[in-house]
């Protein structure tokens, strides 16, 4: 049994563009007890309450994410006891498959919205890029409107809760091959770039003779 679990967030983006690949939002967990140590083996009702907890989380995230992105699955691993050795198959694939409910419009796909865990030590921290922000998000001025942080954030605390029993997001540092507990969520109403998310190819391109 491991201490940690990587955790995958797929993020099915067909509906943006047929033949386009997923985006995929990483983190890890720990299993939490109360009155236990902060490290105990990762079992399956520490996996149980981590996929209500995302639940929970999706259910309000989900009305700032494009109709056209659909939360396809979470992908569990076991991360290794040491640096260096192969994570292996997933040991639970969990089936979501639930589209975003925002019927604004979709902002580019390359647009994401950072997450960031500030753990005790700056260099420790860790953040995830949610995809499929929806238009509404965006004010007149750019900037991610505040309603939509706030809700966001208040949403993420369900993964972070350290103290009920069940399994707690936390920052793993591959440095140190251990975790950092978030002390704060932090989200800025700056939109990120993450080139990797552009779509692959375009539809149509505008062509005029220069001549």
């Amino acid at each position: 049994m491991a201490d940690y679990n990587l955790v995958q967030f797929v993020f099915d983006r067909e509906g943006l563009s047929v033949g386009e690949d997923v985006a995929v939002m990483t983190c890890h967990i720990r299993e939490t007890v109360q009155g236990a140590p902060d490290i105990l083996p990762i079992t399956d009702q520490g996996r149980d309450d981590f996929v209500g907890d995302v639940s929970n989380w999706w259910g309000i995230v989900k009305g700032h994410v494009t109709q056209y992105v659909t939360f396809r699955e979470m992908r569990f691993y076991d991360v290794p006891s040491q640096a260096g050795q192969d994570m292996g198959d997933p040991v639970r694939i969990q089936g979501v498959a639930l589209p975003g409910t925002g019927t604004s419009g979709a902002l580019p796909p390359q647009v994401a919205l950072s997450i960031t865990f500030k753990t005790a030590k700056r260099k420790t921290w860790g953040r995830f890029y949610l995809p499929g922000i929806d238009r509404a998000s965006c004010d007149d001025k750019g900037r991610v409107m505040t309603s939509v942080l706030d809700e966001i954030c208040g949403a993420t605390h369900a993964l972070t809760r350290r103290d009920e029993t069940g399994g707690a997001l936390v920052v793993f540092s591959r440095k140190e091959w251990t975790h950092h507990d978030p002390q704060q969520i932090q989200v800025d109403d700056v939109y990120d770039v993450i080139r990797s998310r552009r779509y692959r190819q375009p539809h149509y391109r505008a062509q005029l003779s220069a001549g």
